[in-house]
């Protein structure tokens, strides 16, 4: 592999990096090649500005670690099952 294909992501691996880096830290190579992509190609930059905006929007109102309210849904269903089936 040539030093230019290591350094240097695919707009396409940038963002899966980007998307990847909000689940669990990124190793320091891959951190490297975000910041030095991000660098030079701006719309991977805005895209990584309007991601973290939308992070932070979803924080704001709740929902970012927050999976949908469920339990409605829960007993509904639970209601429906046969009688030998009900937990």
């Amino acid at each position: 592999m040539s030093l230019f294909h290591s350094l240097f992501l695919s707009c396409r691996k940038a963002t899966e990096l980007m998307e990847r880096a909000t689940v669990s830290p990124l190793p320091i190579h891959s951190r490297f090649q975000l910041v030095v992509h991000k660098a030079a190609c701006a719309a991977c930059a805005l895209f990584a500005k309007q991601s973290e905006a939308i992070d932070q929007l979803m924080e704001q109102r709740g929902g970012s670690n927050q999976g949908p309210d469920t339990a409605r849904l829960e007993d509904r269903i639970i209601e429906a099952l046969p009688a030998s089936d009900k937990p």
